[in-house]
């Protein structure tokens, strides 16, 4: 797991952050609170939100996404490997071509997909890393401010503190959300690009004409 700035102030909010998921299920939040679309959204409270991020695994897209520029740049380069052979003619020779360049453009569609893909994770992880920078930076703001301290004395009453909890738990949950919104709008936008299997025509070969070999003196 990454040691950065979001890993360091997760360890330093998590009591807080635990704190907040609590008093939200015990006493949920005021009426029309800006967190009920976002929780309903999420499906996660703040706390399991913020491990949610945390756990994203961007060494291994980098990792995935440098495998598949490599599918993509092998598969680039076969196009004079698949080339129909010269002096030969026919029906067979045609049917031969056919086949040839149908595994040509098939060679073709595999490697731009994967430069599709390998763009797709590259993005995906340096998303992911500027989300993580912004989620540090929001568990700072929340971890000093007015609210947290009311979260931590007990003297303050539950209807204060189910709005401390809900204005903490908005702005956390504000920022995950918006980071899985734009890694859906990263997949959809790279996936749209993805070709389809070509549709190669082959013309029927005559039989009456058998593939032969033309030799040049």
């Amino acid at each position: 797991m990454a040691t950065d700035a979001l890993a360091r102030l997760r360890a330093a909010a998590g009591r807080l952050l635990a704190v907040v998921d609590e008093t939200l299920a015990r006493h949920g939040a005021p009426e029309h609170h800006p967190i009920w679309p976002l929780l309903r959204a999420a499906g996660l409270l703040p706390g399991d939100a913020v491990a949610g991020v945390e756990a994203l695994p961007l060494e291994v897209l980098r990792q995935r996404s440098a495998l598949m520029r490599a599918h993509h740049e092998r598969g680039s380069g076969v196009d004079d490997l698949l080339a129909a052979p010269s002096g030969w003619e026919g029906a067979a020779a045609d049917a031969a071509a056919a086949r040839l360049e149908s595994a040509r453009a098939g060679v073709g569609v595999l490697a731009a997909n994967a430069g599709v893909l390998a763009d797709l994770l590259a993005d995906l992880a340096a998303w992911g890393a500027e989300a993580r920078t912004r989620l540090a930076r929001t568990l700072a703001k929340v971890l000093t401010s007015a609210e947290a301290v009311d979260l931590t004395v007990e003297e303050v009453e539950p209807i204060a503190r189910a709005q401390a909890a809900a204005d903490i738990g908005a702005e956390v949950l504000a920022e995950a959300d918006r980071f899985w919104a734009g890694a859906q709008e990263i997949v959809r936008v790279r996936l749209a690009r993805l070709e389809s299997e070509p549709v190669v025509k082959r013309a029927a070969p005559e039989a009456t004409t058998p593939g032969r070999l033309a030799v040049e003196l």
